[in-house]
């Protein structure tokens, strides 16, 4: 089962990279100086997907050994039952497991809020790259075409091939914020599974 999970998110993250690469190209063909924007952007990209990596990594291998214990104590009060029943022992061992159900709920509720606290920073630089794109469009309007800023993305057939390559700048810089966001959270998935992988082969990961 981690096997198949790990060879989806592996797929999913090439054909999200290979989106960018093929989206950069398209925005750079149409304008070299839109480069520019996307130098800060991506570096700051960098640099909160290696907090965000590093977090959830330790948070997800909090919560899978959280789970293992649940899993591994369940399963020796199940074959203990006799003895527990026997000394009158079922409230204890209830309350302990309840303890530890309410510690990995705490480790999987941290893996939610670190995905929050990611998704609005990278809505928030998506955003900023809209913006540069519109202030871009705005400051060379004189020179700049409006059909290749942000024009229909499927034009009559009688357009110009370069307009046609062109023509949705704009609707392409939506298309790469989104995935950037897909590239870090399937970066982050992919670390995460190879680190259960090699928990469950190794003493430490």
């Amino acid at each position: 089962m981690i096997d198949d999970r790990l060879t989806m998110q592996v797929y999913q993250l090439f054909s999200q990279f290979l989106s960018v690469v093929g989206t950069l190209g398209l925005v750079l063909y149409a304008y070299a100086l839109l480069g520019i924007i996307f130098i800060p952007i991506i570096f700051i990209y960098i640099v909160l997907a290696g907090f965000y990596r590093q977090s959830s990594r330790e948070i997800k291998r909090i919560d899978s050994n959280q789970r293992s214990y649940i899993y591994s104590s369940f399963g020796e009060q199940l074959i203990g039952l006799p003895s527990i029943r026997a000394y009158r022992q079922q409230q204890h061992f209830r309350t302990k497991l309840q303890a530890a159900t309410d510690v990995e709920c705490r480790a999987y509720a941290m893996t939610i809020y670190i995905q929050r606290w990611l998704g609005i920073r990278l809505d928030f630089l998506g955003n900023c790259l809209i913006l540069g794109i519109c202030l871009f469009g705005v400051g060379f309007a004189d020179s700049v075409s409006p059909a290749k800023l942000g024009g229909t993305p499927f034009p009559p057939p009688s357009t110009n091939f370069s307009l046609l390559t062109s023509t949705v700048t704009l609707t392409y810089g939506l298309t790469a914020t989104q995935a950037f966001s897909q590239i870090v959270n399937f970066y982050a998935q992919v670390e995460q599974e190879v680190c259960v992988i090699i928990t469950h082969t190794l003493p430490s990961c």
